[in-house]
């Protein structure tokens, strides 16, 4: 499958729940699978970003608890720590969040998700210089990695917020023409950025 077509193929929610089911069945398995633990984790957590879940508060614990297992049993599982920065983020503890993905981030360096998802989570602790570098370092890393619709949205965000508005909207139509069908939300900060600069009619 190409990774261009995420959000229209790779990313649906049936999908998703059938990962769920046989990482489930992998750990009645073997309980002390942190990989598997760690997966689960990650699709809950998916899935909430996604906004598939009717009960969002049970899936980020879901993703938590899975998250904390893998952690208990793998102190170095960099995709549990990537997703319990990203479970603080999303609960608004910035700090925290920062920490494990800088924690993640030095058990593997060369990781674009790693280099992204401190980014986000920096991103979302307003400090923009040093996400946008992480950010930037995330994409040339996996140029056509499915995540890059994520990094993509908080080097927006980031540019927004910086008030470089013509440089949001360069990124905004280099999301757009890379990850056509996914998150349609890039094309709010666009809208912002165009009305910023006073271009009404674009």
């Amino acid at each position: 499958r190409s990774d261009r077509d995420w959000s229209s193929d790779v990313c649906s929610s049936d999908l998703n729940q059938e990962a769920k089911v046989l990482l489930e069945k992998c750990i009645a398995l073997d309980p002390n699978s942190d990989l598997a633990l760690s997966d689960l984790a990650s699709c809950h957590l998916l899935g909430l970003m996604w906004n598939w879940y009717d009960e969002p508060a049970k899936a980020l614990e879901a993703s938590r608890q899975a998250a904390q297992k893998a952690i208990a049993i793998n102190d170095r599982n960099v995709a549990a720590l990537q997703c319990l920065a990203n479970i603080d983020a999303i609960s608004q503890k910035f700090d925290a969040a920062v920490s494990k993905a800088r924690r993640a981030l030095s058990l593997a360096p060369n990781s674009p998700d790693a280099h992204g998802t401190l980014g986000g989570c920096l991103t979302l602790a307003c400090e923009w210089e040093e996400a946008m570098e992480e950010l930037n370092t995330a994409i040339h890393l996996g140029p056509r990695n499915p995540m890059n619709a994520m990094w993509y949205a908080f080097m927006q965000v980031c540019l927004f917020q910086e008030r470089r508005y013509e440089e949001c909207i360069q990124w905004c139509d280099d999301a757009i023409k890379d990850l056509p069908n996914t998150l349609p939300a890039v094309h709010r900060p666009m809208a912002a950025s165009y009305a910023m600069l006073e271009r009404m009619d674009e």
